[in-house]
């Protein structure tokens, strides 16, 4: 709805919802001419100023129409840019230009940090525009502390677009976030294919720390890049001197990270970085044993991750490390076939704990079943009545019916999801933890999944996993408060707890 600050708007403007709804729309679609067309006509028909119209028309979420222009997509029936013709092709006062890309929305949002959310041809044409118009922008920060950098980070952008953000405001290249993270571990984040590794790059050789882990118990950059699968990312850090032996909760290093989710690159860069050195930190961290008694090595046999495995023994002769590996699959399914199942004893790392749940996620979306209509419906109610249950704290009869539901229709996510939290208030966390594993891998982008997730490995005592699963839902939904409060959370008890175990030793 149309509001004003400067411009007082007539009562005919405030209630002409059709005009500004095909005006936002025209800008989403980077419709330079109609939009620029529109306002004109608008502006003799209402006597308003064409600024009045960029600066004071606001849908609910108090964005501009220059901020819905600065999420269009290049629209190729446009000779101008939509950005480029709205700002810089005009004789708008420099005041009121100033006025215009300093406007935030509801989250605190300017169109800068929307032009870097989405990299595309016309980005840095975009953002040149905007930063001869003010170049103290890039300073500006959402309401959750972000920066432009951290989004054009976040989503891949060039060496010429970070530097250029960079020159016009240094500190954001260090700056926090409310969740700790910064420009670098945004760029880190994203799992693959995404590859930004020339971010990334570009973003250490400015100065960035590869090892800060922003705000105090924050997980370093390599952590993140590990812990979301994605090897371009944890090589290139590693190459740049990211500390490699960390040592998280269950006894977890990177090497067995890496390991566990076939992260070839990363591992052969770990190594790589220590030479041949008997006393290094690979020789250590492949020796360390997680909770389960688990070395790195001992993962990649179970896991079936050849090339891993190969990497981390030293093994050149193709046959000879096959035949190590499987004699070392066949000692620990042995060795799991003789030991008692301890259901009440705390359990090892998270990532470790997950493979099975993951490869049973895996087959079903590999091999989806069909599912009738008539199905479908039933499982529909059955996740109604477990609703019912679960809100009157009915927490094995709503797992009853949250089961029945999986049983008729396993693809979808919302069962697992209420499964899993009626699980946690059970107190039976192992399949708590497999649910939100599959609801996680069912839909990756499911930011409830994250929370799920985060949950279960929380009840599990596993802290920096939880804090990393949090984390994650916090890049799909930025400033959500129930995910910021259990990232806090997580890593305020994972600090408590290697308190204790230094104090311990």
């Amino acid at each position: 709805m149309p509001e004003s600050k400067e411009t007082k708007l007539t009562p005919a403007v405030a209630e002409d919802r059709d005009f500004l709804k095909n005006l936002i729309t025209a800008c989403v679609n980077g419709e330079s001419k109609k939009v620029q067309k529109s306002i004109i006509q608008y502006c003799l028909k209402e006597d308003l100023s064409q600024t009045s119209i960029l600066k004071n028309f606001k849908d609910g979420s108090k964005r501009t129409p220059i901020h819905f222009a600065a999420q269009s997509l290049p629209n190729k029936n446009e000779d101008v840019d939509i950005i480029t013709l709205l700002l810089k092709k005009t004789n708008f006062p420099m005041e009121e230009l100033q006025s215009i890309v300093s406007t935030k929305d509801v989250d605190g949002l300017t169109p800068l940090m929307l032009i870097c959310q989405n990299i595309h041809k016309h980005t840095l044409e975009r953002i040149k525009v905007v930063l001869d118009i003010d170049p103290k922008t890039p300073l500006a920060r959402s309401k959750t502390g972000a920066t432009a950098l951290h989004y054009a980070a976040g989503a891949g952008a060039s060496k010429e677009v970070i530097e250029l953000l960079y020159n016009h405001g240094k500190v954001s290249l260090k700056a926090c976030t409310k969740q700790g993270s910064t420009p670098l571990h945004w760029a880190s984040s994203d799992p693959p294919p995404k590859n930004y590794s020339e971010t990334i790059q570009t973003l250490i050789d400015l100065g960035s720390d590869v090892n800060n882990s922003g705000e105090e118990g924050s997980i370093p950059p390599l952590v993140v890049a590990v812990a979301s699968g994605n090897d371009a990312h944890a090589k290139i850090l590693v190459e740049n001197g990211a500390d490699r032996g960390l040592l998280m909760s269950g006894g977890v290093t990177c090497y067995h990270m890496a390991a566990d989710l076939n992260l070839q690159k990363t591992l052969q860069a770990m190594i790589e970085a220590d030479g041949n050195v008997a006393d290094s930190i690979s020789a250590k961290c492949l020796s360390s044993k997680n909770q389960k008694g688990e070395t790195p090595l001992d993962l990649a046999a179970q896991r079936g991750h050849f090339e891993c495995f190969k990497i981390m023994s030293g093994e050149s002769d193709e046959e000879k490390a096959k035949e190590r590996m499987l004699t070392l699959q066949k000692e620990w399914n042995d060795k799991n076939k003789d030991s008692p199942k301890e259901e009440n004893e705390p359990k090892a790392i998270a990532i470790d704990e997950e493979a099975e749940a993951k490869t049973a996620a895996a087959m079903l979306v590999a091999n989806p079943p069909t599912i009738s209509d008539d199905d479908n419906a039933k499982a529909v109610e059955f996740k109604t009545k477990g609703n019912g249950h679960y809100a009157k704290s009915e927490w094995e009869e709503a797992v009853s019916m949250y089961s029945k539901a999986i049983e008729l229709n396993p693809m979808d996510k919302t069962y697992y999801s209420n499964r899993s939290a009626c699980y946690v208030k059970l107190g039976k966390n192992g399949e708590a933890l497999n649910d939100a594993v599959i609801c996680r891998y069912l839909d990756p982008k499911w930011v409830k999944g994250c929370f799920r997730l985060s949950h279960a490995r929380l009840a599990l005592g596993r802290f920096e996993d939880a804090a990393v699963a949090a984390w994650e839902g916090l890049n799909l939904d930025e400033g959500n408060p129930e995910l910021e409060t259990l990232v806090t959370k997580c890593i305020k008890l994972g600090r408590k707890e290697h308190k204790a175990n230094q104090a311990g030793k």
